[in-house]
């Protein structure tokens, strides 16, 4: 996402691009809409959204991340409603439905969108795809998260390798996923290792290794994130010592934590019943 700055600087390029006569994409459009959300303004960022149709300009996928992205870190589930029906009333109904449906009947919907998103620049489908993993993950439907995992993989929006398990490695890679996006790859990982532990095959090498890279991700830390929870959950990932952005643990005492650990009984990941009132 362009930015520049807060949304006084933004309205101003925007302004001078409109009195200079420049064709307009939603380039600008995104930068004064991102401010607003970002703010909090939520009712400017919808009117602004309404003037951008006003000017002929159809909303992208530009547009789209940001309200998602703002919907995932609202305080309370109405105000999310309020930006996804935002949305919903300029034609784009898929973050709604991915919360008001089951996603069984999404599938195709949200698979025939991240493959018309995967030839664009700007990493479109990787700004949106976070956007809703983070907006599931917020909203508690694990499930659903794991399935839109499945079809970035598939597209190769997130690495085909984020999970190696069965290239006999045991490995995984979840550099470019959103904190969200990767708790829920961590458990999905997790969960075969513990079939691959428990069936014998395929046999683990002598160390684990868990990459996060170092980078952050919307101003969150990927690497301190998943460092904490695995610390939580007692398991023997320890930060290595020769590389940054690397968790490694000993084959033998990740087996032995899979089978006995109480975090490990059930990672079945499952979609809240109800969406909570607050996030």
């Amino acid at each position: 996402m362009v930015s520049y700055g807060g949304s006084g600087q933004a309205e101003k390029v925007l302004d001078n691009l409109k009195v200079e006569g420049l064709s307009l994409s939603t380039l600008p459009y995104s930068s004064v809409i991102d401010a607003y959300l970002k703010n909090g303004d939520y009712n400017i960022a919808i009117q602004k959204l309404m003037e951008m149709k006003k000017d002929g300009l159809e909303p992208d996928h530009r547009i789209w991340t940001c309200f998602v992205w703002a919907a995932s870190l609202s305080q309370r589930t109405s105000e999310a409603i309020v930006l996804l029906k935002a949305l919903q009333d300029i034609g784009f109904s898929l973050p709604i439905r991915l919360l008001t449906e089951k996603f069984d009947s999404l599938v195709s919907e949200v698979d025939n969108c991240l493959e018309k998103l995967g030839p664009l620049e700007d990493n479109a489908a990787f700004n949106f795809i976070n956007a809703h993993e983070d907006l599931l993950w917020a909203f508690e439907l694990r499930a659903t998260t794991s399935w839109v995992i499945r079809l970035a993989v598939k597209w190769s929006i997130y690495r085909r390798d984020v999970f190696r398990v069965a290239e006999k490695d045991w490995g995984a890679d979840f550099r470019k996923m959103s904190a969200s996006a990767a708790l829920v790859g961590l458990t999905l990982w997790l969960d075969h290792m513990q079939d691959a532990s428990l069936q014998g095959y395929p046999l683990s090498p002598k160390s684990v290794v868990l990459i996060t890279g170092t980078a952050e991700y919307n101003m969150v830390s990927l690497n301190s994130t998943i460092k904490a929870f695995l610390w939580e959950m007692g398991s023997p990932f320890l930060p290595c010592k020769t590389r940054s952005g690397l968790l490694v643990a000993k084959a033998h005492s990740l087996r032995m934590w899979l089978k006995d650990s109480s975090f490990c009984l059930d990672l079945e990941l499952k979609d809240s019943p109800s969406l909570p009132e607050s996030n």
